[in-house]
């Protein structure tokens, strides 16, 4: 059975990507894996106080049962609880060190087919846009981060896009998202922030890579503009997409989402879910 890391630090924000990450596992019949790290002396006030307490006096098997009695409630609040099938399997765990670690360790060992976190704000500019221990994740972690605003409430994920470079280096992450796509039951459109056109190799191993996984050969929308981030501000203001995905090793993409000024915080900040390859 495929498996979903929620890493969770009971911030409104955490929450909320919890609650996306249920959906998912809802459509892609996936189990969840709920994560917490902690450090002593407790330094996190969201932590509910049955945890806090057992935390303190070094007793992490009640406070594990703590963590999972403080989560369930709050992601089956909107679920028919008498739909045995709408449920998928949860496991709660708990580590003592430093979030990012941990967090890439436990991504190691589970081997999940992504990782679900949620964005805040902070003063670092990237951080601005993910979230200060998101944004150390997506940049050291193998498996996809999908990363969802606080304000996102969706409840499916039904249209995807890719922002493409064209590059020859995206095959690899085009099959896992086409893989991705296949368990969601739907498709991916490809946004281009130029006019250049894509080789005919790269097509060639694109449409191999569809008929492989079964998916529809995506349509291709191109965005003129020199400034690849106000390009896809445009095409997500003019187009309704649940999810955006991008390669980290998309240098012109990813340099410009870090050194973004604080007047270009991105539709895809406030609005869109950003899923982050490697």
């Amino acid at each position: 059975m495929n498996k979903i890391l929620v890493p969770i630090d009971f911030s409104e924000t955490s929450i909320n990507a919890a609650k996306f990450a249920f959906k998912i596992a809802q459509q892609t019949n996936s189990a969840l894996i709920f994560f917490h790290a902690y450090r002593l002396p407790l330094s996190n006030t969201l932590l509910p106080e049955m945890m806090t307490s057992e935390l303190i006096y070094e007793k992490e098997h009640n406070a594990l049962k703590a963590f999972q009695k403080s989560i369930e409630p709050i992601l089956l609040e909107d679920v028919d609880v008498t739909a045995e099938t709408s449920l998928p399997p949860m496991f709660f765990h708990l580590k003592y060190g430093m979030a990012v670690d941990l967090i890439l360790n436990e991504a190691k060992k589970k081997k999940p087919i992504m990782i679900v976190m949620g964005t805040k704000g902070a003063d670092d500019i990237l951080d601005r846009i993910f979230g200060s221990v998101t944004a150390n994740v997506i940049k050291q972690s193998d498996i996809p981060v999908l990363a969802i605003p606080n304000t996102f409430t969706n409840d499916s994920i039904q249209r995807m896009a890719y922002a493409t470079n064209f590059d020859l280096e995206e095959i690899p992450t085009l099959a896992n998202l086409f893989s991705f796509a296949k368990l969601l039951n739907n498709s991916i459109e490809f946004v281009h922030i130029g006019l250049k056109k894509p080789s005919t190799e790269w097509l060639k191993q694109v449409e191999e890579i569809c008929e492989l996984s079964g998916n529809p050969t995506p349509n291709f929308t191109y965005i003129d503009n020199n400034n690849i981030i106000d390009g896809i501000e445009h095409y997500l203001q003019n187009n309704h997409v649940d999810v955006l995905a991008i390669l980290t090793h998309h240098r012109n993409l990813f340099q410009q989402l870090s050194k973004a000024s604080i007047t270009q915080k991105l539709a895809l900040k406030t609005h869109t879910p950003l899923m982050a390859y490697h």
